[in-house]
């Protein structure tokens, strides 16, 4: 296709940044589901830290790119081809609640968008490519980088004059014990060292062996600082018999270290690629428009294919919130008065008691709409024992799950509950997806949760079971 050319005067210049502007700001805001998401577990974590600056260097680095003239409008069938697709699989992952796909597509979502109407170059990849290192998809290693540091950590105190006794992860010396816990793992410093990494080497360097070991160099330099802040975190804790005041809050003390190595990370940085220095890019040597029909095949399926739109098609409530989930907040379940499981929230819920010769059977019914990633019926803060028991056996079947109890009294409770969704019951967690994308094809995110509990004579509640299944059954 023919591009028509325009001049290249100020006004018309900056109109080629417009659309990325509109895709951003359409994509975020007609998915209030995404922004929820993010204040729940990203820009509200102290974890993701970093990801109040993430939005201001994307708008740099866009800004950057227009200045010298890298953004170039070119349609491409290709790339809108790939748009549509993951756009109309993300909205199917989100409808289904499958939060982690859904969280890896979304930057892949928007780089398919700009590739559509600019021309392909790293000044339109990379600075979308960030939303990766605000995107709450990084827990996953945080076990991995636990388990690293109480290895380094280990090795390294026993170069050190203090006793140590590591007990998995927890380390005792004399003055008294510490936890590497999940925020020790170092998945902060890890996760700024990786953006930082993308940043300085789009910036600054252009061989590929150059941005290996600079990256290399500032992944290590991330997980050392983070055993050295750990290890003087003991040292001090010993040296001070636990009186310090970094022995309750030892966040900032880990800024502390960790910004010097940045600062030598990037000293580092500048001895790179010396030889080849930098030419400034080749100027644009026109600006060009695209037809007013490209950008409504773009900016149509943006809108049409969102949450907010299902939510009209659906008339589901709430109709357009990004309030973020309160994931310390007791469970709703705590202010019933009857024995329940324990439930985070639910929509709707129903309570019925009824007698089975001398037994007395409880029975609980919760609706969730979906609406937010807690509204489901297997949302991880969900717990199928009352508050206070603990699980003695469970025996799981394609109908439902049994679930052997003991109060702290001792009494044993024999429960038995299912997940349902549309006509599809199961206790499987796998199953329990598959199920949420077929009916997502449906527009339906409803999930139920029925739940039966009874008090058992003895430890095997053999007659007790066979109570609850002849009631299930009629």
């Amino acid at each position: 296709m023919v591009q028509k050319e325009t001049s290249n005067s100020a006004p018309q210049a900056f109109a080629v940044l417009i659309p990325a502007i509109c895709i951003f700001l359409l994509f975020f805001l007609v998915n209030p589901t995404i922004l929820a998401d993010f204040r729940t577990y990203s820009f509200d974590d102290g974890t993701y830290s970093h990801a109040y600056l993430i939005p201001f260097v994307i708008a740099y680095l866009y800004w950057r790119a227009w200045k010298q003239q890298q953004l170039v409008l070119s349609w491409n069938s290709v790339f809108f081809a790939l748009f549509i697709s993951s756009l109309f699989v993300f909205l199917l992952l989100q409808l289904a609640q499958q939060n982690i796909v859904s969280r890896l597509l979304l930057p892949l979502v928007l780089i398919f968008a700009l590739l559509s109407l600019y021309r392909r170059n790293s000044s339109v990849i990379v600075p979308a490519a960030l939303v990766w290192f605000i995107t709450p998809i990084w827990g996953a290693i945080n076990g991995i980088l636990q388990k690293i540091s109480v290895v380094a950590v280990t090795e390294i105190m026993r170069w050190t004059h203090v006793p140590t006794f590591v007990d998995g992860n927890f380390i005792h010396i004399p003055a008294g014990t510490f936890e590497i816990a999940d925020g020790c793992s170092g998945l902060r410093y890890f996760i700024v060292s990786l953006a930082l990494s993308v940043i300085f080497s789009f910036l600054n360097l252009k061989r590929a062996r150059s941005i290996l070991l600079f990256f290399t160099v500032a992944i290590l330099g991330s997980l050392i600082t983070n055993w050295i802040r750990i290890v003087l975190l003991i040292l001090i804790g010993d040296y001070t018999e636990m009186q310090s005041s970094l022995m309750e809050d030892h966040n900032t003390f880990g800024w502390y270290l960790y910004v010097p190595f940045i600062a030598l990370l990037f000293y580092f940085g500048s001895f790179l690629d010396r030889d080849k220095a930098l030419q400034p890019s080749p100027q644009a040597a026109s600006t060009l428009t695209l037809q007013r029909g490209h950008y409504v095949l773009l900016f149509t399926p943006l809108l049409v294919l969102s949450t907010l739109m299902v939510n009209l098609v659906t008339q589901s409530s709430p109709l357009y919130s990004v309030a973020a989930i309160d994931v310390t907040a007791e469970p709703q379940s705590h202010s019933f008065k009857t024995i329940s499981p324990q439930i985070f929230v639910a929509d709707h819920h129903v309570h019925k008691e009824q007698q089975a010769g001398l037994h007395k059977v409880f029975f609980q019914h919760y609706s969730f709409s979906g609406s937010d990633d807690a509204r489901r019926s297997n949302y991880y803060l969900n717990n199928m024992l009352p508050a206070g028991w603990r699980q003695q056996k469970l025996m799981a079947t394609a109908e439902g799950a049994w679930l052997w109890a003991q109060a702290p009294s001792g009494q044993t409770g024999l429960i038995y509950y299912w997940h349902q969704i549309g006509n599809q019951r199961t206790v499987s967690g796998l199953k329990m997806r598959l199920y949420r994308l077929q009916q997502a094809l449906w527009l339906n995110q409803q999930t139920e949760l029925y739940w039966y509990f009874i008090y058992c004579d003895n430890d095997q509640c053999v007659t007790e079971q066979q109570i609850l299944s002849q009631l299930i059954q009629s």
